[in-house]
């Protein structure tokens, strides 16, 4: 069986017959360079073709299974990975916040979300923003995924013992302006992707939460001091990825009163206006779905006053999320309802995307 993940979801797209499986699977580790005869234990390649004239690269992954290897190929598309901060669908508070984060001449800037949910895409477009001539950029990344002019990357390479902390350690002494982290996985690179942050460089980094809150958290969890975090930390940017109704087939109607009683809606919907939502009825071009593309979904925690003394005494993440809602920030399931009545998407499909409970 293969399967195309399209907006998220998987979806069926060919069926092979079984003798052909060991012959797909051989080609496709010959182009990404890696060894066919060995069939016992997970590698990892990559590959570049040239497709409608333009450069996708594609990072290949096998692993044994009970009837023969399974392959899986990841599209890396140069062409739509690397776009501007005013491309990543924020609203315009958030894109004000992010860009006030990234003008500060340091500090630990934090983006946070599951696996596939567009981390990289927005640590790239930060980058892309900071990457000037006045600027040195440095980026520590496992594997580099897109390349970036006028920023100097380099890659973890766990064969050689050459890991986040060790290279963060090393690029210290290259005097940087800008660092990227692509990820915070122990407590080694969070102690000392906080110390850089401390010592006059700004440090781009993701976790893997799905609040922006639990951010704070998962780095106290990990050993990094209160009194520390709190002066390093600027912002945290949390996300995940909705599914956009296609324009093809979008068509206009009125739910029932009760989803207007969620207090979410509150504030979002002007007083006295009566809200249009939209849904995709389904068509050839977006596969029956109703949807077609993704957009990221944002909530942005600023580190200010109240957040910080709350750092200070190492408060849980409830505690600073409601400090932070009072002071403005707008959840991930609040600016979902705002897209919902922008209508680019469903009450369904942000329930889906956002955990029902946050």
């Amino acid at each position: 069986m293969v399967r195309g993940r399209v907006d998220g979801l998987l979806r069926e797209v060919h069926l092979l017959d079984g003798h052909l499986l060991n012959k797909v699977a051989s080609r496709i580790k010959v182009l990404a360079e890696m060894d066919i005869a060995e069939k016992r234990r997970p590698q990892d390649g990559r590959l570049s073709r040239v497709l409608e004239d333009r450069s996708v690269d594609f990072r290949v992954s096998s692993i044994p299974s009970l009837y023969g290897e399974s392959v899986v190929l990841r599209i890396l598309d140069r062409a739509s990975g690397i776009r501007p901060i005013e491309q990543l669908g924020m609203p315009s508070r958030e894109l004000k916040l992010l860009r006030s984060f990234l003008s500060e001449p340091s500090g630990l800037v934090i983006v946070t979300g599951p696996t596939g949910a567009g981390k990289t895409t927005t640590l790239y477009a930060a980058l892309l923003a900071l990457a000037t001539p006045e600027r040195h950029c440095l980026t520590i990344e496992d594997p580099i995924e897109y390349e970036i002019q006028g920023v100097l990357q380099t890659a973890v390479q766990h064969r050689l013992g050459v890991t986040f902390a060790g290279l963060l350690r090393s690029i210290l002494r290259h005097d940087p302006d800008v660092i990227m982290v692509g990820e915070v996985r122990d407590a080694e690179t969070a102690e000392v992707s906080v110390r850089a942050a401390l010592t006059g460089h700004l440090v781009l980094t993701s976790l893997h939460t799905e609040r922006a809150a639990h951010a704070v958290s998962a780095l106290l969890n990990f050993g990094v001091k209160p009194y520390a975090l709190a002066p390093a930390l600027r912002g945290v940017v949390a996300q995940q990825l909705f599914r956009v109704i296609c324009p093809n087939c979008k068509s206009v109607f009125e739910y029932g009163e009760r989803f207007l009683d969620d207090p979410d809606f509150e504030g979002i919907l002007k007083e006295g206006a009566k809200p249009s939502f939209s849904v995709g009825l389904g068509c050839d071009e977006c596969f029956r779905s109703g949807y077609r593309g993704r957009q990221g979904l944002f909530e942005i925690l600023e580190v200010n006053d109240a957040v910080r003394r709350l750092i200070l005494r190492a408060a849980g993440a409830e505690e600073i999320e409601k400090a932070a809602v009072e002071t403005g920030m707008m959840t991930l399931r609040r600016n979902g309802f705002r897209a919902v009545l922008e209508g680019l998407t469903t009450v369904e499909e942000v329930v889906r995307a956002v955990n029902i409970d946050s």
